[in-house]
C-alpha cells in the first residue's frame, strides 16, 4: 500500500528529490586497494553532477537561476542579500577532534592519522563536492567568500581536504575543533541550544557555534 508521510511536504519542489548519478565521477578501486578516495574523484564530473541537480530540483536553466529560486522561496520572495551569511556542515567524522585523527596533538601539521577502526578507505564529506559547493555559491549564487563558513566543530580539517579549498577559495571560512594554522576555532555563541528530550533537563546549558548562530542559512552537505 502507498506510504502515509508525516507532516506537510515543504520547500521549493515539496517531495521533489532529485539524484544524480554518472559513473565517471569516481574510478577508485575500493577498500583494500591502496587508492585514496579522495584521489580518485573527478572534480569536473563532480561539479556538473551537482549543477545538474540544483537545476534539477529548481527547474531552472542555470545554476544562478536555481539558486535565485532557492534563496526567494526561503525568504518569501526576496533574493539573497549581500552580507547575509552562510554556514555549511560537513561532515568531518574520519577526523574526529577528539580521537587523534591528525597528528597535530604532536606535531605542527594537520596531517589525515587514521586511528582504529577507522583507516584511509574511510570516506568523509567529498572534497570535490565541498569545492564544488562553494563555487556554485561564490560564482554562480555571488555570495561573498569571506560570509561563508564551513566546518564541523567536533572535526579538524585535516590538510587533505583543508589545502585544496583553501587555495581555490582563501577567503571563506574553515571552522574545526582546534582552529589552528589558518583554521578558524569552533566558539559557543551566547544563543542557547534547546533539546527535545527531558534527560536534558537540568544539565549544563548548550550554546549554538558563533558560525551557526550567526548565519542567515545553513547548508547540510551530507556524506555523498
Amino acid at each position: 500500500a502507498p506510504n502515509a508521510p508525516i507532516g506537510v511536504a515543504k520547500g521549493l519542489a515539496p517531495g521533489r528529490v532529485v539524484w544524480v548519478h554518472d559513473t565517471r565521477v569516481t574510478d577508485w578501486a575500493g577498500p583494500g586497494s591502496g587508492q585514496r578516495w579522495y584521489q580518485r574523484v573527478d572534480q569536473t564530473v563532480t561539479s556538473n553532477m551537482l549543477a545538474t541537480a540544483l537545476q534539477s530540483y529548481a527547474n531552472a536553466g542555470s545554476s544562478a537561476a536555481a539558486w535565485d529560486a532557492i534563496f526567494r522561496y526561503h525568504n518569501g520572495g526576496a533574493p539573497y542579500q549581500a552580507g547575509q551569511k552562510i554556514f555549511i556542515k560537513v561532515n568531518l567524522t574520519t577526523s574526529y577532534a577528539g580521537g587523534g585523527t591528525a597528528n597535530i596533538v604532536s606535531s605542527t601539521n594537520y596531517n589525515w592519522n587514521p586511528q582504529s577502526p577507522l583507516n584511509f578507505d574511510s570516506t568523509a564529506t567529498t572534497p570535490q563536492l565541498m569545492q564544488a559547493l562553494l563555487d556554485q555559491l561564490v560564482n554562480q549564487a555571488g555570495v561573498a567568500q569571506s560570509d561563508i563558513t564551513i566546518g564541523d566543530p567536533t572535526g579538524l580539517w585535516i590538510n587533505e581536504w583543508y589545502t585544496p579549498l583553501h587555495n581555490a577559495f582563501p577567503n571563506v571560512k574553515y571552522l574545526d575543533n582546534y582552529g589552528q594554522q589558518g583554521r578558524v576555532r569552533a566558539e559557543f555563541s551566547t544563543t542557547p541550544l534547546y533539546w527535545s528530550t527531558s534527560e536534558a533537563n537540568g544539565k549544563q546549558q548548550d550554546y549554538l557555534p558563533v558560525g551557526i548562530a550567526d548565519a542567515t542559512y545553513m547548508i547540510n552537505l551530507a556524506v555523498l
